[in-house]
């Protein structure tokens, strides 16, 4: 039986922030990393995966870090920084993260763009992510497994889990994301 809006609205209030945050996060990682965005990476359908991580991106430092719209730039290398990119360079993907925010941005608004020109997707190399003259070559299988583990609480490819972050947020940056979250559904 699904929650009528009233019960899920007051289940979110009556949650600690920990609680909610990892809720929240929980509920990106089941239904629609796992499922959308696993099965577009099986697929290598590369546009709607670059388009997917990003938006998870965005949303995630919206609602837990406050990132606000117009800082989405810098919040997507952040995140990138802290939570995708591995040890080796070829696993530095916020180096490129300018290049891949944009690519992503010229796909969703406007299709054609210098960007297409000089960004390409290739599954078969053995980089992340790497430069070659003037181009920028991404995996994105590697992009999104890297993506994908940041949720783990083990076994994950980057720096840290966001999981184990967020755990150790600070109470009152935890409470100011579970009002953000509130407000959000409020406002849906």
């Amino acid at each position: 039986m699904i929650q009528s809006y009233e019960e899920r609205l007051a289940s979110f209030e009556e949650q600690s922030p920990q609680m909610l945050i990892n809720r929240f996060l929980d509920s990106i990682h089941s239904y629609f990393v796992l499922r959308e965005l696993n099965r577009a990476s099986e697929c290598g359908v590369w546009y709607l995966l670059l388009m997917g991580i990003h938006a998870c991106i965005l949303t995630i430092n919206e609602k837990v870090f406050g990132f606000e719209k117009k800082e989405g730039k810098n919040g997507f290398k952040v995140y990138l920084e802290k939570f995708v990119d591995g040890e080796q360079g070829s696993l530095c993907f916020s180096r490129y993260s300018d290049d891949i925010y944009e690519r992503r941005n010229v796909l969703a608004h406007q299709w054609f763009g210098e960007i297409g020109h000089r960004f390409a997707f290739d599954g078969t190399i053995e980089d992340g992510i790497r430069k070659e003259n003037d181009a920028i070559i991404l995996n994105p299988a590697k992009y999104y497994s890297h993506f994908e583990s940041s949720f783990r609480l083990s076994g994950y490819l980057g720096k840290q889990s966001i999981r184990n972050y967020t755990d150790n947020l600070p109470e009152e940056k935890m409470r100011q994301a579970k009002d953000r979250m509130i407000r959000s559904f409020r406002k849906a």
